[in-house]
């Protein structure tokens, strides 16, 4: 009875990641995480800065070339803080199926932004995140919902 072999159905088609960044996106909510105090497991880690900063005026659009691959962005940040401190050139990523970095390029300068869960394109929402590098060490993540318009 133990020892016997399961069916498992279809698990259904793989999601394409690059297809569901195509598009333009805006931020809707902006989370600054404490990496001390999550290390450190205090009760307080996080903190919503949506409101700080008009964070809400920022666009950022991907563009795919007519093979389905990363071509070019721009970014426009209105009032709002840069998140990416380029405003148009062109992007890849570390691995066309599962990306978990984002590079973008405009001449010699660069920028990464790692990418957060792939489930939030359900809710067409993409989650970036910028971690803060102090002495070598991380100190402060700032994660970025965006919405798709």
């Amino acid at each position: 009875n133990a020892c016997k072999p399961e069916e498992f159905g279809p698990i259904g088609e793989p999601r394409v990641v690059l297809k569901n960044l195509a598009g333009t996106w805006t931020i809707s909510k902006v989370i600054q995480i404490d990496n001390d105090a999550v290390k450190k497991g205090f009760p307080y880690t996080s903190m919503d800065i949506t409101n700080v900063y008009p964070y809400k005026e920022f666009k950022l659009t991907f563009n795919l070339n007519e093979k389905g691959d990363p071509s070019t962005f721009t970014s426009v940040s209105g009032n709002s803080p840069q998140i990416i401190s380029l405003v148009s050139g062109s992007w890849s990523t570390d691995d066309a199926l599962a990306p978990k970095v984002l590079t973008f390029k405009s001449g010699t300068a660069e920028s990464k932004i790692e990418m957060g869960s792939y489930n939030s394109f359900n809710n067409n929402k993409l989650i970036l995140r910028v971690i803060r590098i102090l002495s070598g060490k991380p100190v402060v993540t700032y994660e970025y919902e965006f919405s798709k318009n």
